[in-house]
Parts: C-alpha cells; sequence; structure tokens
C-alpha cells in the first residue's frame, strides 16, 4: 500500500509541475479567518496575526481586530495577548518566552460564540545555526536584456540529533539608504536656506522577507548544511547601496509543522497571501471548536529558534536602480506654485550653483519610500 501511494505522489507531482498554474474561482474563501501563530523561545519573537482572506483576485490584507488571544500551556498556565496594531496581537508580558519542552496551545474568541484553538503543540530544542552569509553573485533572467548583479544569501548549520530534524526559516531584513539630494533651499513664495540641508536624506527600513524556506535533514547522509540558499538581494533597488543587514530565525519544527509550510512553499505561496488570499483550502492545525465544518485557515506554529544577524556594506557590483535627475528648466515656473505645494524642495549644485527641482518628494525625502529616520536599536555602523 505504502509503495502504491509513493508512486501515485510523484505521478501527481510530476504532472502538476509540467501544467500551468490554475487560478480556480474561489470567491467562497473570501472572508475565512486567518490565524497566523507563532511562539518561540525568544523573547519579544511571538505573536498572532488575525485577518480575513480575500478572493484570489483581490489579495488584500484585511485584518480582525477586537479579538481575545492566549495560549495555555501544560500546566494549564494562561498568556494573554494584547492588539498593538490592527489584526496582531503580541503577549501582555513583554517578557513572555516560551520554554523548551513544554506544550503550548492558542485560543482565539471572536464574536458570535465563535472559539477557534489549536492542536497541542510541544516547543523543541533549537538547533545550531553556525553562519550565514552572502556572495556576489549574477543572473541571468529571462526576458531582460541585462544580467541580473546582485548579493544571494546562504546559510551552513549541522545538528548533534540522531534522528531527523525539520527547519523553517524567517527572515527580515533592515537597509540604510538615501534619497537622491539634500535639501540646500525651500520654496515658499521666496527662496529660504535651508540650515540642515540632510534633514531627511539618510533614512533606515525593515520589513520582513515573504518567501517561506522549509527543508529537513531527513535524506541527508550527513545532518549537515552546507550553503543552503536563502533571499537573493539585487542591485536594481536601493537595499544594498549603504549598508544591508539581514536576521535569519531558524525554527526547529515538529513534522506536521514542516509538512504545512512545506506545502505553501511547493504552492508559491508567501507569508502576505497567506494572511490576504489561499487559492484553495490548506489544512493547518487550527479549528472553531463549536463548528466543526468552519474553514479557517493559517497554523500555530511553535519552534526551538535561534536567530543570527548579519551586516552587508555596498558591493562593487553594478547597479541599476533609478536615480532622481534635477530639474533646472522648470525654476523659471515656480513662482506660479500655488501654496497648497509649499514648501517646494530645491537642491543646489555644488559645482555650477544651479538650483533644481525634483521630480518627486521622495527625491529628497527618504520616508516617502517607507523608511524611517532613525535607525533601530540593533544597528551596527
Amino acid at each position: 500500500m505504502t509503495t502504491r501511494v509513493s508512486i501515485l505522489f510523484v505521478i501527481v507531482v510530476f504532472f502538476s509541475s509540467c501544467v500551468e498554474k490554475y487560478w480556480p474561482k474561489v470567491d467562497e474563501y473570501a472572508d475565512v479567518i486567518v490565524i497566523d501563530g507563532l511562539l518561540t523561545n525568544v523573547i519579544e519573537q511571538t505573536e498572532v496575526n488575525l485577518s480575513y482572506s480575500s478572493s484570489v483576485n483581490v489579495g488584500q490584507l484585511n485584518p480582525l481586530s477586537n479579538g481575545i488571544v492566549y495560549i495555555e500551556d501544560n500546566n494549564q498556565v494562561k498568556f494573554s495577548f494584547v492588539e498593538s496594531s490592527p489584526g496582531k496581537y503580541i503577549p501582555e508580558d513583554a517578557l513572555f518566552q516560551g520554554v523548551i519542552g513544554n506544550s503550548y496551545q492558542l485560543f482565539v474568541e471572536l464574536p458570535g460564540n465563535n472559539t477557534y484553538q489549536s492542536d497541542i503543540c510541544i516547543l523543541l530544542e533549537p538547533e545550531p545555526l553556525d553562519s550565514v552569509f552572502g556572495v556576489e553573485e549574477t543572473r541571468v533572467v529571462p526576458n531582460r536584456y541585462l544580467p541580473q548583479n546582485g548579493i544571494q544569501f546562504y546559510l551552513n548549520n549541522h545538528t548533534n540529533y540522531s534522528d531527523t530534524v525539520y527547519y523553517l526559516w524567517r527572515l527580515s531584513h533592515t537597509y540604510k539608504y538615501q534619497a537622491s539630494f539634500d535639501i540646500d533651499y525651500t520654496w515658499e513664495g521666496d527662496f529660504y536656506l535651508n540650515p540642515v540641508p540632510d534633514t531627511f536624506r539618510n533614512c533606515w527600513r525593515t520589513s520582513k522577507i515573504l518567501e517561506i524556506f522549509t527543508y529537513t535533514t531527513k535524506y541527508l547522509q550527513q545532518p549537515v548544511l552546507n550553503r543552503f540558499p536563502l533571499n537573493f538581494v539585487s542591485t536594481d533597488g536601493r537595499e544594498l547601496t549603504i549598508r544591508y543587514s539581514l536576521l535569519v530565525s531558524q525554527f526547529t519544527v515538529s513534522k506536521p509543522t514542516f509538512d504545512f509550510w512545506d506545502i505553501l512553499r511547493q504552492q508559491n505561496i508567501n507569508l502576505s497571501n497567506l494572511y490576504a488570499q489561499q487559492p484553495f483550502q490548506i489544512k493547518g492545525n487550527i479549528k472553531n471548536v463549536n463548528n466543526e465544518d468552519d474553514v479557517v485557515l493559517g497554523y500555530f506554529t511553535v519552534a526551538g529558534a535561534t536567530n543570527k544577524r548579519i551586516y552587508i556594506n555596498r558591493p562593487s557590483i553594478p547597479f541599476n536602480y533609478p536615480i532622481c535627475e534635477p530639474d533646472y528648466t522648470s525654476m523659471r515656473w515656480i513662482i506660479y506654485e500655488p501654496p497648497s505645494t509649499w514648501p517646494i524642495y530645491l537642491t543646489q549644485d555644488q559645482n555650477t550653483g544651479a538650483i533644481g527641482m525634483g521630480a518627486m518628494e521622495s527625491c529628497f525625502d527618504c520616508r516617502l519610500d517607507g523608511g524611517e529616520l532613525t535607525p533601530p536599536d540593533f544597528w551596527e555602523n
């Protein structure tokens, strides 16, 4: 029987990889509850995200607020969560962290007498993460005239555990970048010298990397991973222009948890689509205790975590990101700009003294590209 199932699995994988992706009509999965929970042994890494799914053609995040969220451990100790931003819930106790070897269960109470609970999950011992590093690489991209330059990141790890180990990795990155111009002058009905030209020049931006990375030692002769590929960062954007930091969170998970995330990875569903849309139901470990027929998406992941952060300075490879060009010719019309457009930022060429405008405000204000003016606490120059 096992052999027949294995053969059937191979046939399904073979044919599914040889056909075009099909996006069925799944409007019935709009407004389905999505619960994505994470609990680890690391402080400030635990959170629960609640949202409604949307139809596959919309792909919009619909956060779910005003839920009652808590976790219970195997000693019946209850840990309450608070909503820190729409749909995001964090532990009420800022120092809360999972204990290795303990088991946990997630509960979510929503209006309409709907209570959702997860399976009971044990927090496994985290495995070592030996190193994370980046390598300059050039890729040939289909339908692209020039090759793509960038940094490919890899990790090395090992385990002393004799049985199979299942891994899940989640990544986030932070990078420093600059707006194209200093603000040398502003126009507000007249020219005004700006005493701090680089006020909005330097920013730091942090965001999650939405790719899903999984692997298991099941098929390895030696339980060692060398140069396991993570994310690729191209020089088509500003991420690598000054200094880039990658945070890798390695999770040691159970086989059911690995299976769930590995299916999502194979179906090319990233973390944002988990919250917004799924073209079919992938069964997780959460259910409605009052209605077994109620469809709920998502997963409560309990894992032993090992984190490693690295920094990369600007590489020597060519960059291809768009650069603002100052507009000197339009300056003659600046006196006709209405007060509603003030202040208008202006830059001065240090060689010729010419004063120019920018095509977009983001040419002067790095915050408009999603960054913040102050570096995060962990940042190292």
